[in-house]
Parts: C-alpha cells; sequence; structure tokens
C-alpha cells in the first residue's frame, strides 16, 4: 500500500512539473513571437509601411471578445423574453381600458341623449377592437419567435391595427 502511495505520489509530482515546464515553454515562446513581431513590425514602420498587428494581443483580443459575445447572447435573450411578456400585458392592459373607456363613456350619457349606434354595434366593434390587438400580438410574437430562430435580431413592425368594425 505504501509503495503504491509513493508510486501515486512520484507521478502528481512528475505531472506536476511537466505542467510547470509547458507553462515555462509557453511563456518563452510567446517573449519569442512578440519580440519578432516587434522587431518585423518597427522595421516595416522606419521603412515607411504599415505596422504588423501582435498576434499575441490580437488572439487575447479575440478571446475577450468571445467571451464578451456570450454574455452578450445570454443578455438579448434576456431582453427578449422581457419585451415579449411586455408585449403581451400592454395588449392585456388595452383591451382593460377600451373595455373601461366603454363602460365609463355608457354611465356619462344621459337619458335624454339619443345614441346614434345601438350597443349591439358598440359591442361588436369593440369585441372586433380586441380581437385586432390580439391578433396583432400573436403576429408580432410569432415574427419575434422566427427571427429568434434565424438569428435575426432585426425588429420589424408588425402592421397596424385595425380599428374599424368596418374593415
Amino acid at each position: 500500500e505504501k509503495a503504491t502511495m509513493s508510486a501515486i505520489e512520484e507521478a502528481a509530482r512528475a505531472w506536476s512539473l511537466a505542467l510547470t515546464q509547458a507553462g515555462t515553454d509557453l511563456s518563452e515562446a510567446s517573449h519569442k513571437i512578440q519580440a519578432t513581431f516587434a522587431d518585423s513590425s518597427a522595421k516595416l514602420v522606419s521603412s515607411g509601411k504599415e505596422e504588423i498587428p501582435d498576434p499575441i494581443k490580437l488572439l487575447r483580443r479575440i478571446a475577450a471578445l468571445e467571451s464578451a459575445v456570450v454574455a452578450l447572447r445570454k443578455e438579448s435573450s434576456e431582453v427578449r423574453q422581457k419585451r415579449n411578456q411586455i408585449s403581451v400585458e400592454v395588449t392585456d392592459l388595452l383591451c382593460q381600458n377600451a373595455q373601461a373607456i366603454d363602460q365609463m363613456s355608457r354611465k356619462a350619457k344621459g337619458p335624454h341623449e339619443s345614441i346614434s349606434r345601438n350597443e349591439e354595434e358598440l359591442d361588436h366593434e369593440w369585441d372586433q377592437l380586441a380581437r385586432d390587438v390580439l391578433r396583432e400580438n400573436e403576429v408580432y410574437q410569432s415574427k419575434r419567435n422566427t427571427e429568434s430562430n434565424n438569428g435575426n435580431d432585426i425588429t420589424e413592425n408588425p402592421g397596424r391595427i385595425a380599428t374599424s368594425a368596418n374593415t
């Protein structure tokens, strides 16, 4: 058992040393590359040509941008979900407000006032408006889902809501 533990410890030490040596080798190679490109770039600049970008800095920048893209995708997804939620809430509020306005309008009319259209027509128009609003919300949601599935985050105008019961 002690022999097995010693062998495992020895293997772990050897592995640790190999990793340390690999890190040192990579660091040296990185410095050599940076020095080579700095010298080459300086020669080009002195001869009037453009500077050669440092590949190490470029690789670091690419890695930073890749991690930023992941964070932005997550944030974009959260914003898209919130926007969809707000769209549903606004549609619900719009329908509730339309009904409340209709009820207040009916209460405000006195018995001596004549109604130009009967209440059934008004009810039909409010119902039609509510259906139009819900249909437009469905179109909006459908377009947003299609854009999300295609990776396209361009916002499109889903169209105008028909506000007349005559359409």
